[in-house]
């Protein structure tokens, strides 16, 4: 999806400007016909310092933000991935 795609640069960008580490952004397609929607955090429960940090930071300005644990993610790794508006 394109605008998710542009949504994605612009926050990486806006990220990376307030000092963090990124990892860039990378475009997946999902099987089982049906796209991710919305703005989710994924990692391992309990979520790293700086996961929390995002969520609340993007929560704060009105952004809805799921949370979705991944156990095959390292302890400390963490996501966000950016999906269709729902």
């Amino acid at each position: 999806d394109g605008e998710a795609n542009a949504f994605a640069l612009e926050l990486n960008s806006a990220i990376k400007d307030a000092g963090w580490t990124t990892n860039g952004v990378a475009q997946a397609s999902f099987t089982g016909g049906r796209a991710m929607q919305g703005i989710v955090i994924s990692g391992k429960n309990p979520a790293p310092p700086a996961a929390n940090a995002m969520y609340h930071a993007l929560v704060a300005i009105g952004v809805k933000v799921n949370l979705n644990e991944d156990t095959n993610k390292a302890p400390g790794a963490w996501s966000l991935v950016i999906g269709t508006k729902p």
